[in-house]
């Protein structure tokens, strides 16, 4: 990154203003310095002019996933404390389906039209009660019924998959 900053008049972070944040808040890009990772894992970049929480960072990812890449099978991110660039950032890592990147449109469907503000946590896709906001009820159904005692050597129950899990506001 250095020698990038070193042929560029401006630093990186003006950089990015410039380019990856111009006339946004909120930027998704694939990483140009990607990580190595698997097959059929890519590495990207959520930046935002501000600090963002766990969930907003989830919902955001999530929209993205929905609305700009839906072949993308399962995801994750990481937010590094010493950032290399003094721009909130997480490092996101997307897997795909096999045989399908994100560069190729003939894997992707049709775009969904779930609104950004109703998509649920990772907790919520999980089937873990969040903490609630202020003056709004949620509870998590899941379709299947949870064992409702363990003895000591059983193993814990597990979570329901994404396609078992509704989300109903109370």
């Amino acid at each position: 990154m250095e020698r990038v900053e070193s042929t560029r008049d401006v630093s990186m972070e003006e950089w990015i203003f410039q380019t990856t944040l111009k006339g946004t808040d909120h930027a998704m890009e694939k990483n140009p310095f990607p990580y190595q990772t698997p097959k059929n894992v890519e590495h990207w970049t959520l930046w935002a002019s501000h600090e963002m929480e766990r969930r907003q960072i989830e919902r955001y990812i999530y929209h993205f996933i929905q609305t700009e890449q839906q072949d993308v099978e399962a995801w994750e991110y990481d937010e590094n404390s010493h950032r290399s660039i003094d721009i909130f950032h997480v490092h996101v890592y997307l897997k795909f389906r096999d045989g399908c990147k994100s560069a190729d449109s003939k894997c992707c469907h049709a775009v969904r039209t779930k609104p950004e503000y109703d998509t649920p946590t990772r907790d919520e896709l999980q089937g873990v009660a969040s903490v609630p906001t202020p003056g709004l009820r949620r509870a998590v159904k899941s379709h299947r019924k949870l064992p409702t005692s363990r003895s000591p050597t059983s193993s814990p129950p597990r979570s329901p998959s994404i396609e078992n899990v509704s989300v109903e506001a109370l």
